[in-house]
């Protein structure tokens, strides 16, 4: 059996006290190697993903409509109430793109950061000090890495991957105040969760259980009162702090009926159906009964995890200590509550897939708290349930990792192979004109977008209509036209012949037939 922890090299730093040098030799373990290989291999992965997809007709959306807007205006919601208006995130692309001017990398920039290396390096550290051995370090890590769904938001310019990057950091730093107490954890939990609600206003269903744990936890600390009191204020403050920044564009969604646009199903078909069928992208793992499966298995999981959770609590009458089984399953146990509460007490709807993707990592520490107890208690018959929950993460992960497409919106896949092809044409026709090219409705964001920001400099060989034309018959007046609509394609068939078929032929581009 491989030591994890035999030394691989040592690396000298060198630290000045007063007038004397001191070395500090730090050791850096096999262990070190592959967690740090695991995590920076997940981050070229989503930087892959970030200069490969194309841009989406909802990052563009942001882009077109929000970034442009005064900063008081996009804080408030004050000219438009569309909750498209991830306020951290379009914040930060208004100041990136400010620096730098707008195109897909600059655009996607803050959420890479903010999301993708801010939730790979809080999951690492997280690993390291949940984890008793190697395995279980590696194991933690590749578990909370490993929602393909969820890495997707990582290089899209959206604010769901600030919010769950900002909702790990608060999980790692509320967890080192669960292990210490310290003043300085608690401060960068509570800034951490109340940026991680300013990013996504969904994760408020996460934010008010984490607050209630946060509170409870301080007022069972053993020490004097007046350091509760601080840290409570602490606590409060932040509370409050975030309640003044998002009380105008909260009221003024709420008063321009933004947030009853969609119907109440109910909770599993309109929120767990699909994030699990998001979650592993649609592969069928049991034939069709795919999703009825993988909900028995979580909903039987989760119940008898957190039934179990809380007879420790009582057993340890009450008390909070250092238990990351309890401490997930609350956190998980409170979300979905708070969810529930909030539908029914104020009629909003369940969440979708992409605002409902922050349950993903306290279901992920509550499969690790779990394991890891077992394996504490049990040992070796703990495998029958790490070994598996491990593979799965792995294939699942591998099954559904792409550079082509993002799963919400595939329709935007060709974007660039459009216009490379198109591009293509001008150079070998010798044109000096550029081709015009016009679409069905649901790509126009997308291709407008990189007409006019990509550093490929498309607009030089194509030129497409300016305005938004919505579901308007095809004009046939282009020489290409690009389209999933297959009432369209057969609406072109005599004048147009199909050129680049994407998707299994679901999306074609056609150009127009010369006349004879």
């Amino acid at each position: 059996m491989a030591n994890w922890n035999a030394p691989l090299f040592s690396l000298p730093l060198q630290f000045r006290q007063g007038w004397r040098n001191q070395t500090m030799i730090k050791k850096i373990t096999r262990l070190d190697v592959l967690l740090w290989l695991i995590a920076l291999a997940y981050l070229f992965y989503l930087a892959l993903r970030l200069l490969k997809i194309p841009m989406t007709q909802d990052e563009v959306a942001t882009c077109y409509n929000h970034v442009p807007r005064a900063v008081w205006d996009i804080l408030t919601y004050a000219k438009d109430a569309v909750p498209n208006n991830h306020i951290l995130n379009t914040l930060s692309i208004k100041f990136v793109t400010g620096l730098f001017g707008m195109s897909p990398l600059t655009a996607r920039l803050p959420v890479f950061i903010v999301g993708g290396v801010l939730y790979t390096l809080c999951a690492l550290a997280l690993a390291y000090r949940i984890g008793s051995t190697g395995f279980l370090k590696v194991l933690s890590l590749v578990v909370l890495l490993g929602n393909p769904f969820m890495a997707e938001f990582f290089s899209l310019a959206r604010g769901y991957g600030m919010s769950i990057g900002l909702q790990m950091a608060a999980l790692y730093f509320s967890w080192r105040f669960v292990e210490n107490r310290r003043p300085t954890h608690l401060i960068a939990a509570v800034f951490s969760a109340g940026l991680a609600v300013w990013a996504s206003f969904t994760v408020l269903y996460f934010y008010l259980p984490w607050w209630l744990f946060m509170g409870i936890l301080i007022f069972q600390k053993s020490g004097g009162a007046g350091e509760r009191q601080r840290q409570f204020a602490i606590l409060a403050g932040g509370a409050v702090l975030l309640a003044a920044i998002c009380i105008l564009p909260v009221s003024r969604m709420h008063s321009d009926d933004q947030l009853h646009f969609w119907g109440t199903a109910g909770f599993i078909p309109e929120t767990l159906f699909p994030l699990i069928r998001s979650s592993i992208m649609g592969h069928p793992y049991f034939d069709h009964y795919t999703l009825e499966v993988f909900l028995g298995l979580i909903t039987a999981f989760t119940v008898a995890a957190s039934a179990l959770a809380l007879w420790r609590w009582f057993k340890n009458k009450g008390r909070l200590g250092q238990d990351l089984w309890f401490f997930a399953a609350f956190l998980l146990a409170g979300t979905v509550t708070a969810n529930l509460l909030i539908v029914y007490i104020l009629d909003i709807p369940f969440l979708n897939p992409r605002t409902a993707i922050f349950y993903y990592p306290p279901f992920a520490l509550l499969l690790l708290g779990t394991g890891i107890a077992f394996w504490e208690k049990y040992g070796k018959p703990a495998f029958w349930f790490l070994v598996p929950l491990g593979l799965f993460t792995l294939v699942n992960f591998d099954n559904n990792r792409n550079l082509k497409q993002s799963y919400e919106w595939s329709y935007d896949q060709g974007t660039v192979r459009v216009l490379d092809l198109i591009k293509a044409a001008y150079v070998v026709e010798n044109r000096t004109e550029p081709f015009t090219l016009d679409c069905h409705w649901l790509h126009q964001n997308s291709l407008h977008f990189h007409l006019e920001f990509d550093p490929a400099s498309y607009s030089k060989y194509v030129r497409m209509p300016n305005h938004y034309h919505g579901n308007e018959p095809p004009r046939a007046d282009t020489d290409f036209y690009y389209t999933e609509n297959w009432d369209e394609i057969v609406q072109l068939a005599d004048q147009y012949t199909p050129v680049l078929n994407i998707a299994y032929d679901r999306i074609v581009l056609m150009r127009r037939r010369v006349p004879e």
